[in-house]
């Protein structure tokens, strides 16, 4: 007879009614070959079993993409033309197709061959046998040689209470029914499915009637007889009696976990790791050849990664499509960014791109440290080939070169790169402006360099002298000094931190500024060398070399002075001499010095600085200049003008949000994240044209 295509309900009942008359030789003889149906769902499968009754069936569980599962069609094929099995019957099955039917019968791999007698499992064949296939048919139909223990023997019950373990915490709030919502096969089921959309509680559900296992398993695991059972993270709420007693006491809710939207939950599962994969099973047990195909490509790159089975959840498996606007399966994530699927996956591997996008990113700011990293990368990927003890401590790795520590910093915050080595004083500037945490520390203890058998820590900076020179450490003051970096602990943090020490030892350098340290050694030193002094993280007041510019006519404007927030206040609260006044007793001329004080600090500090002039002309122009206006205040909104003309241009605002302890900037209808270095940042042509500041002992 060959293969029969079943499209509808009436071909099946043909195919079953024509199947019926060879079993029991009507009108066309039991000589006549039955063929090979092709199951499409659970209904033409019970279907199939109800017309086989007592005689064997034969599942064969297939996929197109697989040559091997081609071969055995026609091995099946070929019996079903036997007139010996016209007592047999075969269908096949796309695993992928039925999901449900695939999880039923354990199918983990293409082809599998499922026998069944009296609708119950008596043997299975995993994998292309021809030859075992044959056999076991033969067997099987003729009776001889007893039938086989069932291959779905009862799994220890650590296994199953795994599984049903699983199965509870697979949603925050899980229903075991008869049935499913849509359609519940039982009284109290509709009851309790019904109490809990009437109330908008979302919750996923499992049928009990398709798996026996769980059916009674789930009983002893949890206790409770009867079914249906509500589960709220894990733990067991009750039955319907329960939900009904929980809702007249107004409990109900506050026995669930808050309601979560389907936005809400995607973007939670697909940040649940750095790498994410949304696929059709699991790793171990690949439920489609894409999904098969992709964690074996991520098993070579020796990545960890996640998986979710979307065959689980419905909501969430037609709910990513429209999040993510990609419509198949499997769905790879890094950092909860989507990167594609399988022909995506494919083409960074042949373009050699794949690891690097999804492995750590460490950035560096010197040749040495590349070098380091490089070496880092080569060991780590030694241990993990070789699988040698700890492997799994060193991550692998990819390196990437930023221009200095704060590029680094905003790599890391834009997701462009993941991990660096701070020095102790940038660390704490790295986890209060840019969210970084340490989880790797240097630690020097008395007992040696790594030792670790000291009971303390001990950090060592070294003041050194040129060779000849005839003064000690107290007698630093108008000399010549260099230091490593501002910032650095050991090269600026601990030596400036001893110079200013005032408990009981003698005091080196007086700090003449409390805010602006650099500015006090500047003070306290002829000249100084200091790598990022000039920077507006550590000089948030100004500039240590004023910057003048001169205007059209030669003069020097007192508004191109300024090029700082610190420079700017000074001016307005600094005494100033003012020529030509008059006394109001003696009408004499008179010298006077004017001085602005504020006798109470506002809540709210707003500057408003004047970037616009008036030219000779009587017009007025831009002053575009760069302003520096660092956060070491409690700065909390910028508002920016944009373009190089006073008589137009357009205006964007910068907010701190403490909600999201980061920063947004406001363009219009549009709004987006933004690292604190895009804030400070000097654009051309963008001037910061209002700043608010907040006092930090008020809130």
């Amino acid at each position: 007879m060959g293969v029969s295509e079943i499209k509808d309900e009436s071909a099946l009942q043909s195919l079953l009614s024509s199947a019926s008359k060879t079993l029991f030789g009507t009108e066309t003889g039991k000589g006549e070959e039955m063929g090979v149906s092709e199951i499409k769902d659970e209904s033409a499968l019970q279907s199939l079993f109800s017309s086989a009754s007592n005689q064997l069936v034969v599942l064969h569980f297939s996929a197109a993409w697989a040559p091997q599962c081609k071969q055995m069609n026609e091995v099946m094929e070929e019996l079903s033309k036997d007139s010996q099995y016209n007592n047999v019957q075969f269908a096949k099955l796309e695993a992928e197709d039925v999901p449900e039917i695939s999880e039923k019968y354990e199918i983990t791999a293409v082809p599998t061959f499922i026998f069944i007698k009296n609708k119950s499992q008596v043997d299975r064949i995993d994998g292309a046998k021809a030859a075992d296939l044959t056999k076991k048919v033969k067997l099987l139909c003729s009776g001889q040689g007893g039938v086989p223990p069932p291959a779905e023997d009862k799994k220890p019950v650590q296994d199953l209470n795994t599984r049903l373990k699983n199965l509870i915490n697979s949603a925050p709030v899980m229903l075991f029914m008869k049935g499913d919502p849509e359609q519940p096969r039982c009284g109290f089921s509709r009851q309790i499915t019904q109490l809990l959309k009437e109330r908008g509680i979302k919750f996923s559900s499992f049928d009990i009637l398709q798996d026996e296992e769980v059916r009674q398993g789930l009983k002893t695991y949890s206790n409770w007889p009867t079914y249906p059972q509500l589960y709220a993270n894990g733990e067991l709420i009750g039955g319907v009696d329960i939900v009904k007693e929980l809702i007249e006491s107004g409990e109900l809710e506050a026995q669930l976990p808050k309601q979560t939207s389907l936005e809400d939950r995607l973007k939670g599962l697909i940040n649940k790791s750095d790498v994410m994969l949304f696929m059709k099973g699991d790793p171990d047990t690949p439920r489609c050849g894409f999904s098969k195909q992709t964690t074996s490509i991520l098993a070579d790159t020796g990545v960890k990664y996640d998986t979710f089975d979307i065959l689980s959840d419905e909501e969430v498996r037609q709910g990513l499509k429209k999040y993510s606007n990609w419509p198949t399966y499997p769905q790879l994530y890094v950092k909860g960014e989507l990167i594609g699927g399988l022909d995506i996956i494919k083409e960074l591997k042949e373009s050699g791109e794949l690891e690097s996008v999804l492995k750590g990113q460490w950035c560096v700011i010197s040749e040495a440290e590349q070098k380091k990293c490089q070496d880092l990368k080569k060991v780590a990927a030694s241990m993990y080939a070789n699988r040698v003890p700890s492997y799994e401590v060193i991550p692998l790795i990819e390196c990437v070169l930023g221009k200095d520590v704060y590029n680094c910093m905003e790599k890391i915050q834009d997701n462009d790169a993941d991990i660096m080595a701070l020095d102790t004083g940038q660390a704490y500037f790295g986890g209060r402006y840019y969210n970084m945490m340490p989880f790797l520390a240097e630690k020097y203890s008395p007992g040696g360099a790594g030792t670790g058998t000291g009971d303390g820590m001990n950090y060592y900076a070294v003041i050194v002298a040129k060779r000849g020179s005839q003064f000690n450490v107290f007698q630093l003051q108008d000399k010549r000094a260099c230091f490593p970096g501002v910032g650095t602990a050991a090269g600026w943090l601990y030596p400036i931190g001893e110079f200013v020490k005032k408990n009981g030892q003698t005091n080196i350098m007086q700090v003449t500024e409390c805010n602006a340290i650099v500015k006090t050694a500047t003070n306290f030193f002829k000249s100084m060398c200091l790598p990022g002094a000039l920077t507006s993280f550590y000089n948030p007041f100004g500039k240590l070399v004023a910057i003048t510019l001169k205007s059209a006519d030669g003069s020097i404007r007192e508004s191109d002075k300024v090029h700082s927030v610190k420079e700017a206040m000074d001016g307005l609260v600094s005494r100033e001499s003012v020529s030509g006044f008059t006394c109001s007793k003696t009408k004499a001329e008179v010298d006077v010095v004017r001085h602005l004080t504020l006798e109470e600090l506002p809540p709210v500090l707003i500057l408003h600085l004047k970037f616009f002039v008036y030219d000779k002309d009587g017009g007025s122009q831009k002053l575009l200049k760069n302003f520096e206006y660092g956060i070491d205040l409690e700065i909390t909104k910028v508002v920016y003008h944009h373009g190089k003309k006073a008589t137009g241009g357009h205006y964007t605002t910068a907010v701190f949000h403490p909600a999201i302890n980061n920063w947004i900037i406001i363009d219009d209808s549009l709004v987006k994240h933004v690292s604190v270095g895009t804030v400070l940042k000097n654009i051309p042509g963008r001037v910061p044209y209002l700043l608010y500041y907040r006092r930090i002992d008020m809130h």
